[in-house]
């Protein structure tokens, strides 16, 4: 009889306490629940290679047109002249100070340890270079303005505490515009015909182009998301963004330093 008494009792107590120990569960849900989330930050975006690159390839297409302009200055005086061929030189790009960016998410947690993002990230302003080429008193100016990359990404966390690190990779788009103006001065060569004849020619080049691209890029980063509550965190991350084609003469490959921050529902 006794023992009845206290079963019954305990099961009365269970039937009480349970509202309130799913009430307790409801109120401070685990940080890896799956759901949507938003995210906004900014950053720095640090450029990666554009001097290099933007300097090396200029100096073959100068060196083509100027061999081109001789030949034809040359051919003008006499045809039998050839001009020598010209080797001007492009330096001094300057195209790699950091700039500010925006980042915009929206992503969904599925896993434990995954989710799934579309990131868009935004960079102001533009960096412009002026550029020597020795000999040449002309103007010579190079400028990367406008762009952007969206990418969807997967995200791979393998904590699932307050503190979680993780890893993404993403594939999408990228977006961006080389202003490229060029204009050579007071360059020359010689030209003979092999017969003791020779002339002084101009080589001055030109190359203006203003060229866009928008093409396939990936996206790879690390970082730390920290909770500040159940549904609001800050995400800390470096990633980099690598286009699959160039922008004329050079890739516009970037690494970004970022601070997010961001609200699950």
């Amino acid at each position: 009889m006794q023992a009845g008494r206290t079963l019954r009792r305990n099961l009365a107590l269970a039937a009480l306490l349970a509202p309130v120990a799913a009430s307790a569960s409801d109120a401070d849900p685990p940080f890896a629940r799956r759901g949507f989330y938003l995210g906004v930050g900014g950053g720095m975006v640090q450029p990666s290679g554009w001097d290099s690159d933007l300097d090396g390839d200029l100096d073959g297409l100068a060196a083509q047109r100027s061999l081109a302009t001789a030949s034809a200055a040359a051919s003008a005086i006499d045809p039998r002249l050839n001009a020598a061929p010209v080797m001007p030189t492009v330096r001094g790009a300057d195209l790699e100070d950091p700039l500010a960016g925006l980042d915009l998410l929206a992503g969904y947690r599925a896993h434990d340890h995954f989710a799934f993002e579309i990131e868009g990230e935004w960079v102001f302003g533009s960096n412009d270079s002026r550029l020597d080429v020795p000999g040449s008193t002309g103007s010579h100016r190079a400028e990367i303005s406008d762009l952007w990359t969206l990418t969807a990404n997967v995200k791979a966390l393998p904590l699932t505490g307050r503190i979680q690190p993780f890893v993404l990779f993403g594939f999408g788009l990228h977006h961006s515009e080389l202003d490229l103006d060029l204009v050579s001065q007071g360059l020359t060569t010689t030209a003979s015909d092999g017969q003791g004849n020779s002339a002084v020619v101009p080589a001055d080049f030109s190359i203006r182009e203003r060229e866009e691209e928008l093409d396939g890029a990936i996206r790879a980063g690390i970082g730390v998301d920290l909770h500040l509550t159940r549904r609001a965190l800050l995400e800390l991350k470096l990633d980099y963004v690598h286009p699959f084609d160039e922008v004329e003469y050079l890739e516009t490959d970037t690494y970004s330093l970022r601070a997010d921050l961001l609200f699950r529902f």
